[in-house]
């Protein structure tokens, strides 16, 4: 991307989703192995996710989300996801 560009709206939305990903899981003490598990998806697409080397689809946002106990609109908000209400403090089975 050239200075003059802007991030699309998807860039933006995928770059929230990845950071948000990233640091609730660290949050919540989880490798990406162990996130990748709960959420049923391979481990390649999780850590895709996380780099922003892919377009999640809705399927696999969802399954992050049941797994990170929050929901969607919460992996896309832009912020510190630590500041989300409720944002990873429940706790694991």
């Amino acid at each position: 991307m050239t200075k003059d560009k802007k991030p699309t709206d998807i860039q933006r939305i995928t770059s929230n989703i990845a950071n948000n990903v990233r640091r609730l899981r660290k949050k919540l003490g989880y490798t990406q192995d162990q996130l990748a598990e709960r959420s049923g998806i391979p481990r390649a697409t999780m850590a895709g996710v996380e780099k922003q080397n892919s377009n999640p689809t809705l399927a696999v946002i969802t399954s992050i989300a049941e797994a990170l106990e929050v929901s969607i609109d919460e992996l896309m908000r832009e912020g510190d996801p630590r500041a989300l209400p409720g944002a990873g403090e429940r706790k694991r089975p």
